[in-house]
């Protein structure tokens, strides 16, 4: 490592020379070698050169830019020595110079990115996809323009072989499978062979297509290097960044596609059985067995930092979907495929094939344990009657896994591509998976850090649940041991009967307490897909006979005993009315536009499982006979709404002066609510309040035409469409300005449940519910009434009220589920999801593994070592940080590991201040000083836990269908904030330091939001001032203020002056 402000320098200057007017000729040996043979660390060159200075050389001398990466890539192409031997000193594996190739990768995953973000296709496909380089073919290039680099048409490649995109691909496959530099010669999947061929294909981990079960330790320094192998390959994929999400998956990613279409297949084979064996290795719940907890914190976060990257590579290799054939007609140009050979991902056809039970249950059961393991920790925690445990970070012990979201991913991509998969999770894991995954919404609902997890969470519930199949095991009679190990916060009030039950009381507990959800864009989103959801699940009952000793009639009938086939409890029922009665409110109505239409799902779901299924729908039927007043208030407010209506996302009250009363009486409800709202005369014109007028980024996407939304199309694509009925072309033939009560797509299910089912049930019990209100009689007992609604002839009523009955609520027509369905804008909306989570990985696993704010702590301790000489804090850290796992050998060894391990790692966002399409770029404010010491607190307040934000204040992704940087969000954009590390910034400053490195060398451009650069953490005082402080003069005396304007140099603020 570079440890003085001279040798950074030195290096800094030398780098600085690419952007000067010399053109530098790709065998300037003697140039070019610094690079890779001077840095000792990552750090070395993610920190120490910013995004602006690379920025600089890329904008100053495109040439020598585009020679710098030429270079770099057939360095480490052709990297490799003479001698067979390994050399422990060098770092040497057989013919490979390991501390050389790793500097050129390191070089690549820096600077690729802001040659991807050049966005120029012409550029890249002259450089990557052609067997031909001239550098002054790039002179005419400039940052910004387009069509600078010949067009590739003019000398089409001949030799596929030749190209550096197909060179590096296939060396990149090559390390992540190298003797001694990423595969353990320790290792008992590796075997032995004469073969001098340095690369060998052989699984990392036992698991998936290995017939040997036993986990080997793992050798730490080779995980190391394939992280960073990892790193580049995720690195040259991220070119998709550069992409908006409305065109990502019709352009596609020539490096992806290459990948998965043209790998040879045991290659391919060994590659993705590795990451799923490392993946559910990581999930096992032994830490002896997953190797992910050292008392090293180093080890600790590269071990997750390469489970991250394996799951993230493997979810982006199977969720990709091929683009249309121009895209991939490359393949063929170049003659890589050959002509009448199809193109197909074979990395989700592998997938897509497994059929042994034995492999598949392996994949359920560890992937399932990391969507257990949160409920499992909060259990355990309530059980000992002990808060959740924080890491160092402040990362609670409940947290989910930060490759959560990646899993749940893969869970979902598997059922639609293995039917053998989806057979399997629906015998055996069907009630589970569809708990669990509301587990987390009702837990991490309010957390922001998550909301990207959560909106993956509840379109898998979403698409779990529009599949009738599915959920009919939901209304099996629940089992009871798996409930007792439910937290008891997410423990039904009343006892349920079924796994259905579970699921519709805990939605209805959101939707009733929708109002202390955190303002967000999300929230509306989520309030109307837990809606979907709760239209798919109300209506369902089991077609499989219930066991005999539940289904068998007994004297000690209550209201808690199980309904026929399966259907809603007492409390369920109870719990959907509270929702009914909070969505039927005026207030509510006029609250959003769309809130009518949740309003309207509800009661229709309500209508068709009690019209398809009276029997099992007793207890609902009870409770609508019961709560008749309210659905009459809810005919009364609908009908009492004649000039309301929605244009867009503005209420407009319509007043005809033919009408003036009764539309004044119209009015004057719509105040009572308390709502604003705009006003139209009868010439026309609009009146908008601020309330509404600017509302319009906090809608959900909805399918009304009429809604005049910026990014329409996409947000149409992440919602079902709607019942017959509610649909965009019922809508479409009603007038523009049809009111509430005319519109509203509750109309027809209303209207049967209060003119034929209640009518009906009250002709059918006679004097029994007549008479209970008579306090004369004696008290009728409630479980009585209910058997007599359930022996009520409903085959009779629904015949004889055909005509009057809705086609679709009639009991011979399935049940009209609403779907999520696929399309390019929707899968572009979750691959910007998942590449998302790839842009925040440092940070997320940093904050995981507690690794930002325990380095806090060291900053700290650090700084009251200098001002009072206390080394007590600073032996402390320093005793706990050189600790080693006993797995990782003798204490010498050990300290070569965490030594080089500690080489390899950085708090860098490689990716960070790049012109990022796919996602929005969004920046946390500043924490103060309390206020960030106290965030390992925050999630005892929000009952759960969750990751906390970021290490080092570098951007955090939006994730936003097709949503350009520096346009407003809107409601399709899920979150995932992180912190800026103020603590160790306001430490930092008042920071003393004895070596003699004080000379900044950093840029002097400005380095981002909030004057973070590059998202590096703030490690030594050269980085603190030239990174991170702003320029002034100290103003601590009139001596100290002469010695400034005398010096070339200006001082941090808040810095100590010493020459008094």
């Amino acid at each position: 490592m570079m440890r003085t402000a001279e040798e950074r320098t030195r290096f800094k200057t030398h780098f600085f020379k690419l952007g000067q007017g010399r053109v530098f000729s790709s065998d300037d040996e003697t140039f070019w070698r610094v690079f890779w043979q001077i840095p000792k660390t990552t750090n070395d060159i993610f920190e120490l050169f910013t995004v602006q200075d690379i920025k600089s050389v890329r904008d100053q001398n495109i040439v020598n830019f585009v020679t710098f990466l030429r270079v770099l890539i057939i360095k480490l192409c052709t990297e490799e020595q003479n001698t067979g031997a390994t050399s422990s000193s060098t770092g040497d594996v057989g013919r490979l110079n390991v501390q050389e190739v790793l500097n050129c990768m390191r070089w690549l995953s820096k600077v690729l990115p802001l040659f991807f973000e050049l966005k120029d296709e012409a550029l890249e496909r002259k450089f990557f996809w052609c067997d031909e380089f001239n550098a002054m073919d790039f002179m005419g290039y400039t940052a910004g323009s387009k069509g600078g680099a010949k067009n590739e048409s003019s000398d089409v490649a001949k030799d596929s072989t030749r190209f550096l995109a197909v060179r590096l691909m296939h060396k990149i496959l090559e390390l992540l499978f190298y003797k001694g530099f990423t595969i353990d010669r320790r290792n008992s999947n590796y075997q032995q062979t004469d073969s001098e061929d340095p690369v060998a294909f052989r699984l990392w981990e036992s698991g998936i297509g290995s017939s040997n079960s036993k986990y080997s330790p793992p050798n730490l320094i080779i995980e190391s290097n394939r992280t960073e192998t990892l790193r580049l390959l995720l690195t040259l994929l991220s070119q998709s960044f550069y992409l908006p999400t409305t065109s990502i998956v019709a352009e596609g990613n020539r490096f992806l596609i290459f990948l998965v279409t043209t790998t040879p297949r045991i290659q391919l084979l060994t590659l993705v059985c590795s990451l799923l064996n490392v993946v559910c290795r990581a999930a096992r719940t032994s830490n002896d067995k997953n190797s992910l907890s050292y008392s090293n914190s180093s080890l600790t976060e590269m071990r997750h930092l390469f489970v991250a990257y394996s799951i993230q590579l493997l979810c982006i290799m199977i969720v990709f979907p091929l683009p249309p054939q121009d895209k991939i007609q490359f393949l063929y140009d170049y003659r890589i495929l050959e002509e009448g050979k199809s193109a197909a991902n074979l990395a989700r056809v592998y997938f897509g094939k497994l059929h042994k039970e034995s492999e598949l249950y392996f994949i359920a059961t560890y992937f399932m344990n990391v969507l257990r393991n949160p409920m499992d920790l909060a259990k355990t925690s309530e059980d000992s009657l002990s808060f959740p445990s924080y890491g160092r970070g402040g990362a609670s012990s409940t947290s989910p896994p930060c490759w959560i979201s990646e899993v749940t991913m893969l869970l979902w991509e598997l059922f639609q591509c293995n039917k053998n998969f989806k057979q399997l999770i629906k015998e055996k894991f069907m009630n589970e998976l569809f708990i669990l995954l509301l587990y987390h919404i009702y837990t991490y609902h309010n957390i922001p850090q998550l909301q990207n997890f959560i909106r993956v969470c509840t379109y898998f519930m979403l698409y779990l649940s529009s599949d009738i199949t599915l959920t009919e095991k939901l209304c099996q009679p629940i089992d009871m041991e798996i409930y007792s190990n439910f937290p008891n916060h997410f423990k039904c009030s009343t006892a349920p009967t079924t796994m259905r039950d579970v699921a519709v009381s805990q939605i209805c507990v959101l939707l009733t307490n929708s109002s202390q959800l955190v303002p967000s864009a999300n929230s509306d989103l989520y309030i109307t897909s837990l809606v979907e959801i709760l239209y798919n699940l109300i209506p369902v009952v089991s077609k499989e006979p219930w066991p005999e000793h539940l289904s068998k009639k007994t004297k000690d009938e209550t209201l808690a005993s199980p309904n026929p086939s399966g259907g809603l409890n007492y409390g369920t029922c109870v719990l959907i009315t509270q929702v009914v009665t909070k969505f039927s409110t005026k207030k509510f109505i006029f609250e959003k536009s769309y809130h009518s239409d949740l309003l309207a799902l509800v009661v229709r779901s309500v209508c068709t499982a009690i019209i398809k299924h009276p029997r099992p729908s007793r207890m609902l039927l009870f409770n609508i006979l019961k709560n008749e007043k309210g659905y009459d208030l809810i005919w009364n407010t609908i009908y009492s709404m004649k000039s309301e209506y929605f244009s867009g996302d503005t209420l407009i009250v319509k007043e005809e002066f033919d009408e003036f009363e009764e539309n004044n009486e119209g009015a004057s409800a719509a105040n009572e609510t308390g709502s604003e709202v705009g006003r139209t005369n009868s010439n026309g014109s609009i009146y908008n309040n601020d309330s509404y007028s600017q509302s319009n980024t906090s809608l959900p996407p909805s399918e009304l035409p009429f809604r005049n939304r910026s990014n329409s199309s996409i947000d149409l694509a992440l919602r079902p469409k709607l019942p017959t009925g509610m649909s965009s072309k019922a809508r479409e033939k009603l007038p523009m300005d049809a009111p509430l009560k005319r519109s509203w797509g509750g109309n027809d299910s209303l209207r049967i449940i209060l003119t034929i089912i209640l009518p009906h049930l009250k002709v059918a019990l006679k004097e029994v519910w007549s008479t209970r209100d008579d306090s004369t009689s004696s008290s009728i007992d409630t479980y009585t009434l209910i058997k007599h609604i359930e022996a009520t002839d409903f085959d009779a009523l629904i015949q004889e009220n055909k005509r009057q009955i809705n086609f679709d609520f009639l009991p011979e027509t399935p049940i009209e589920t609403l779907k999520f369905s696929w399309s390019y804008l929707s899968l572009g909306w979750y691959l910007s999801l998942l590449y998302g989570n790839v842009y925040n990985t440092v940070d997320n696993v940093r904050v995981y593994t507690g690794n930002n704010n325990y380095k806090i702590v060291k900053n700290i301790s650090a700084s009251i070592a200098s001002f009072t000489k206390i080394s007590s804090w600073t032996s402390t850290s320093s005793s706990s940080n050189s600790a080693v796992n006993t797995q990782d050998g003798t204490s010498d060894e050990s300290k070569k590991v965490v030594e080089l391990v500690s080489r390899a790692l950085t708090s860098t966002n490689h990716w960070s201040q790049t012109s990022i399409i796919l996602f929005k770029i969004q920046s946390m404010k500043q924490e103060s000083f309390l206020s960030t010491l106290n965030t390992k607190f925050a999630f005892v307040g929000a009952g759960h836990g969750a990751a906390l934000g970021s290490n080092n204040g570098n951007e955090s992704p939006t994730i936003g269908p097709g949503i350009k940087i520096g346009e407003g969000g809107d409601n399709s954009t899920p979150t995932t904030p992180r912190m800026i590390p103020e603590v160790t910034r306001r430490i930092s400053d008042f920071r003393l330091n004895n070596n003699n490195s004080r000379t900044s060398i950093s840029s002097n451009q400005s380095n981002g939001v909030g004057g973070f650069g590059g998202g590096s953490l703030v490690n030594t005082p050269i980085e603190e001032q030239g990174e991170f402080f702003s320029k002034r003069s100290s103003v601590s005396s009139l001596h100290s203020l002469n010695l400034m304007n005398r010096s070339n140099d200006a001082t941090p603020r808040n810095s100590i002056s010493t020459q008094e």
